[in-house]
């Protein structure tokens, strides 16, 4: 036994080696602060479990990103100018870093690999300008954005609530989980902005689908008002006509119910619009239940949104009822569907609350005019500096809107100003960087 145990010895060693050579193991930590890589040659030879830097995947070369199967984590990750159609080799990345780049990406149809993604991306979140991307599905688990959140120029990205919808909490809801600021637009169907993407369902829940949120405060004075922003997509295959309504219960009684907006649906079509809800003068405290229903008026509705009012405080001048002002005509896209025939002429001239305030990168300012007349809108500094002129010319009787985009102008309060014929009135808004 003795003497053929040495002779084993040998054998053995040359078997290991052997295995050695034949089953090469991936490298665990790469520790470097940066690499390119920008052909598809070179990303074949990626070897690394763990890249503490940053990688830039760049170039029309790149086709496949399956050799990065296995990367777990990296300090930065870049895809730019690539051909490559899906993420396919980055399933098992769970940590992107600082940030998380896919940019002029042309043939990138889909996200839905990072299915192991989570937690935060330190500094910047970009998908920009990817002309085949059509959701930002598998970027759900991601929680937090430090810094930055850019979601701009892709075509065909129609809808991007799914995705991020782990960033955004609160009522009225808000990107939380973005540090600093979020730029969503120049994209296709409802990715038009961070409010478009605030109110849009994620994953329709039936065949007409109601979302809405209240952009004011729900707890009011009696004589008070709650404006709220909703949105209504139709999923039947055909069109559908009904109407918004509301139901105001005190108690469990029903104190007043109303229609907010009716209209007719095209097959496929998401509508959005907002309006304002005024709270009786005579509205005794309390809790009240109030619900947002679409359907037929009063009682069949297909989808509903709760919302719980309160009402303290001192009395308000207001109106004597449970009445509907500001209700916007329904809209998909550029076009009219329907707008209410009910809906007045405004009574007096107004600047209307601008939305969202504060703001981080554009706001928008309603107004109102009782006649045709000449208005001006502006925008003014705390120095009395005018910065911008939103609107100066003849318009039509009724509510218009403006957008005041704020890229280039510092943090800090502004002052809208409104004039038209004799009337004057202005607004603090809020540039929050």
């Amino acid at each position: 036994m003795k003497r053929i145990l040495p002779c084993l010895g040998p054998i053995v060693s040359g078997l290991l080696l052997l295995f050695l050579v034949a089953a090469p193991v991936r490298a665990q930590v790469c520790n470097t602060t940066s690499l390119v890589i920008n052909s598809q040659a070179q990303l074949d030879t990626f070897d690394c479990e763990v890249f503490t830097g940053s990688l830039f995947i760049i170039g029309a070369d790149v086709t496949d990103l399956t050799p990065l199967s296995g990367l777990t984590s990296t300090g930065a990750f870049y895809l730019r100018n690539s051909m490559a159609t899906s993420l396919a080799g980055l399933e098992d990345l769970e940590s992107a870093g600082n940030v998380l780049e896919f940019r002029d990406n042309p043939a990138l149809t889909s996200l839905t690999a990072l299915e192991s993604l989570s937690g935060e991306i330190g500094n910047t979140l970009a998908v920009f300008n990817n002309d085949a991307l059509t959701s930002l599905d598998g970027l759900e688990g991601l929680t937090s954005v430090g810094n930055f959140l850019q979601v701009q120029f892709n075509n065909v990205l129609s809808e991007c609530s799914c995705g991020l919808e782990n960033l955004i909490s609160g009522t009225p809801p808000t990107f939380s989980g973005v540090g600093f600021n979020t730029i969503i637009e120049s994209n296709g169907g409802t990715c038009t902005s961070p409010e478009t993407v605030l109110v849009n369902p994620c994953t329709p829940q039936g065949p007409v689908d109601l979302v809405a949120v209240a952009t004011s405060n729900t707890t009011v004075n009696p004589g008070g008002s709650i404006s709220f922003l909703y949105t209504v997509t139709n999923t039947t295959g055909g069109a559908v006509s009904g109407d918004l309504f509301f139901t105001a219960r005190r108690n469990g009684a029903t104190v007043a119910q109303g229609v907010v907006q009716s209209g007719t649906l095209p097959a496929g079509a998401r509508v959005g619009a907002s309006f304002t809800q005024n709270v009786p003068a005579s509205a005794p405290p309390g809790n009240y239940s109030y619900t947002l229903s679409i359907g037929q008026f009063p009682n069949a509705a297909v989808d509903s949104v709760p919302f719980t009012v309160t009402v303290t405080g001192l009395r308000e001048r207001g109106p004597e009822g449970w009445t509907v002002s500001e209700a916007m005509p329904w809209v998909d896209g550029e076009q009219t569907l329907q707008p209410a025939s009910s809906e007045a002429v405004p009574e007096a001239f107004a600047l209307e609350a601008a939305y969202p305030n504060p703001f981080a990168l554009s706001t928008t300012v309603g107004f109102a005019l009782p006649e045709a007349a000449d208005v001006r809108v502006s925008v003014y500094d705390v120095l009395g500096r005018e910065v911008a002129v939103l609107v100066d010319e003849q318009l039509e009787a009724g509510r218009h809107s403006a957008a005041f985009d704020a890229r280039g102008l510092a943090s800090g309060v502004y002052l809208v100003r409104m004039t038209s014929d004799g009337f004057v009135e202005v607004q603090r808004v809020t540039l929050v960087r």
